[in-house]
């Protein structure tokens, strides 16, 4: 018989389950580069949330910069535009700060973990960010994802590079609380370093993140492990790789369940809102990279994760508008984006039902 602990047990995980789903968020990430059009594309999809990443455009374009870009805003101004209008919540990311060597996700060699006179920038980004849109309703405007990817050296200066990591969030939560308590803020949980010392991926270790409360704070993390399926055909990953074949399928997204763990347990044990931030793989990955993505949200949905999928209109290797291509490396270019009912029919079926 089932003990009177363990029933306790069981239903207070069940109902913080049913709490967590009834708060789920699903949505794309996009670029600097949509229209109103677009964004109404994006709403008959059926989701509820855009992250918008200003990788090509930053927000704050140098180190000498007093002031926000006035491009990049524009940007901004018009997608809270377009999102009041169509019903739909923003997550600005910012994704690039001076004193970073790329413009897509951290190195721990950045100058960024380095040079105070970086991190300062970074605080007054966000000061500038969160003084500008604080009367923004969070309906429209829900939060803020502090930084992308962060990969902090395992020592800075022979201080861990956890504590320095630690140092700039709580200076950045400052900076924005000084003017906006409405935001939600996204924290992402950092890269672990593998045996070379190169970022690895965002499951490995939460602990240099830490927990931060839950009062208008969710943690995130990028899911695209194992990378060299996910990426294959991109940035010189080779192709064609695959993941399933020879394999059954329910022991894979065993593997997947069993590689976001860590994360699960992080939300079982602060009772934690949960974001996957970024997910997806690339169209070189055909059929197989479709059925990867359909038993990821297979798993956030079962854990009542919001989620993001990378991405929407932004690149036409990772656009659910694209064709799939099996091993090809043919390069795909934009104008021959297509609506199969491939990668694009999958969020609409877990967002909206099956059509």
């Amino acid at each position: 018989m089932m003990s009177i602990v363990r029933f306790v047990i069981l239903v207070g995980m069940s109902l913080f389950l049913l709490q967590a789903k009834a708060e789920v968020l699903r949505g794309v990430n996009v670029d600097d580069r949509l229209t109103f059009s677009d964004f109404k594309d994006i709403k008959s999809l059926g989701v509820n949330l855009v992250r918008v990443s200003f990788a090509r455009k930053p927000l704050m374009s140098s180190i000498e910069s007093e002031d926000l870009d006035s491009a990049a805003v524009k940007v901004l101004d018009n997608y809270i535009e377009y999102a009041s209008k169509l019903g739909l919540k923003l997550l600005v990311d910012p994704h690039y700060f001076p004193g970073m060597a790329g413009k897509y996700s951290m190195k721990p060699t950045d100058l960024f973990w380095t040079d105070v006179k970086y991190q300062r920038q970074f605080l007054h980004t966000w000061e500038l960010i969160a003084r500008r849109y604080a009367n923004v309703s969070p309906e429209v405007l829900f939060g803020y994802d502090l930084i992308n990817e962060a990969a902090p050296p395992r020592l800075v200066s022979g201080e861990r590079g956890c504590t320095v990591l630690r140092s700039i969030i709580g200076g950045a939560l400052k900076a924005i609380r000084r003017y906006d308590n409405k935001r939600t803020i996204i924290l992402q949980f950092p890269m672990a370093l593998g045996v070379m010392g190169g970022p690895t991926n965002q499951m490995d270790d939460l602990d240099c993140l830490g927990f931060w409360g839950n009062s208008g704070v969710w943690y995130s993390f990028h899911m695209y492990d194992p990378g060299r399926f996910t990426h294959q055909g991109v940035l010189g990953f080779r192709t064609p790789v695959y993941l399933y074949r020879g394999k059954d399928p329910a022991a894979v997204q065993g593997m997947l369940r069993a590689r976001v763990g860590s994360v699960l347990r992080f939300q079982e044990r602060y009772g934690a809102k949960i974001l996957v931030g970024e997910f997806g793989a690339s169209v070189f990955s055909g059929a197989e990279g479709s059925l990867y993505i359909r038993q990821l949200i297979e798993i956030f949905e079962g854990y009542g994760w919001s989620w993001a999928f990378h991405s929407f209109r932004e690149s036409p290797v990772w656009d659910p508008e694209a064709p799939e291509r099996d091993g090809s490396e043919d390069t795909l270019k934009l104008d021959e984006r297509r609506m199969p009912k491939t990668r694009i029919g999958i969020l609409r079926e877990f967002i909206t039902g099956p059509k």
